[in-house]
């Protein structure tokens, strides 16, 4: 294999792209015309057989109506049609602060194209059907993930007569046959973002990710979103999760702002990692004054593939302990915003590149 130049890269990349703390917003759904939706491009060719929605309060919990939909050629909107027959499903009576998936087409699921503009749509079944009007909120994205052009969320208001764009990320999961569950780029599989706070006094006392690359490349640096009122130590660990291969200090006092924002910090040597090895990279407080970092958690039907749902799978999620000696622990439907910088990607040819890349502290080729 060989190791070639790709400096300003980050992996998973959709936490290189943001700029602050990640929050969520909702659509009020209380009148019987009341829609959500996010519009995005069908990410994989395929039987998709559910599809994941988050809510926030519930006040009264009617019947649901989950569609995929296609969407207007002219103005890329909900077209009130569904993209495929039987792209649909219902969720009763949903609680508060809940992620449901819904079964499409009774379970058996519908055949997608990648690439294929759609909607998923969030609507009443029947708005009074259960002795009450239905009120509830469905969440998205809002924060330093914001694109604007693509992917959107939308809501469809009584009186507005027309969809509404809000500058704001669908939170939405697709499922595939399999349990396959994949990410929507630009999007996030419903979701909540929690900010965590620690210190050097607290239990645990250093958290990050245990993760994975997809293929070999050189780590020089680290990304992520932060308030550090404490210095922080950034520690990339080898796969045995004891020797640290390379440390980032993030000093208090070295900042631009006191609220909580993005960072990059460069290594102090860089590290070559292999695909399909666990390696871990956390923060670490220096000091008793708790610092505020951003968390994202996605949960499924069962089987903690959530963060399938994200670039980087479930292969990069939470780890945490308190003491040197201590065994790291694991949280699969958590992931810390941290991630690593590259400089250099495989490029899969071998040969001439030289042998097996092997991670170590000075980041040399074995």
């Amino acid at each position: 294999m060989s190791l070639v130049s790709a400096i300003g890269g980050s992996f998973p990349c959709y936490m290189g792209g943001l700029t602050s703390l990640l929050g969520t917003g909702f659509f009020v759904l209380d009148a019987a015309d009341e829609k959500a939706a996010g519009i995005f491009h069908i990410p994989l060719t395929g039987t998709l057989e559910k599809i994941a929605f988050r809510t926030s309060n519930v006040v009264e919990g009617d019947t649901l109506k989950i569609r995929l939909e296609s969407v207007n050629a002219g103005d890329f909107k909900p077209s009130g049609t569904l993209l495929v027959a039987n792209a649909e499903g219902t969720q009763a009576t949903p609680t508060a602060n809940t992620t449901f998936w819904v079964a499409l087409n009774s379970g058996a699921g519908v055949s997608v194209t990648a690439g294929t503009p759609a909607a998923v749509v969030i609507q009443w079944d029947d708005f009074a059907g259960e002795g009450g009007d239905g009120d509830v909120d469905i969440l998205y994205t809002v924060g330093g993930t914001n694109p604007g052009i693509f992917p959107y969320a939308a809501n469809f208001e009584t009186g507005a007569g027309d969809w509404a764009a809000v500058l704001s990320s669908p939170n939405f999961g697709l499922q595939y046959s399999g349990g396959d569950i994949r990410p929507i780029p630009g999007g996030f599989p419903a979701v909540t973002t929690p900010i965590i706070t620690f210190s050097n006094a607290s239990d645990p006392d250093e958290i990050g990710n245990i993760l994975q690359v997809p293929i070999p490349l050189t780590a020089y640096g680290a990304s992520g979103i932060i308030d550090n009122d404490s210095d922080i130590e950034i520690k990339l660990y080898d796969t045995d999760g004891t020797t640290v291969l390379a440390t980032a200090l993030m000093n208090k006092n070295h900042r631009g702002t006191g609220n909580p924002r993005a960072f990059k910090a460069v290594l102090d040597t860089p590290v070559d990692l292999l695909k399909d090895v666990n390696y871990r990279i956390t923060y670490k407080p220096t000091e008793a004054v708790n610092i505020r970092v951003a968390q994202i958690n996605a949960t499924d039907d069962g089987a903690n593939k959530g963060l399938d749902g994200l670039e980087g799978r479930s292969l990069w999620h939470r780890t945490e302990k308190s003491n040197p000696g201590d065994v790291w622990t694991e949280t699969d439907t958590s992931v810390v915003m941290l991630n690593v910088l590259f400089s250099q990607l495989d490029d899969g040819t071998g040969g001439a590149g030289g042998g097996l890349l092997m991670a170590n502290k000075r980041g040399n080729k074995q």
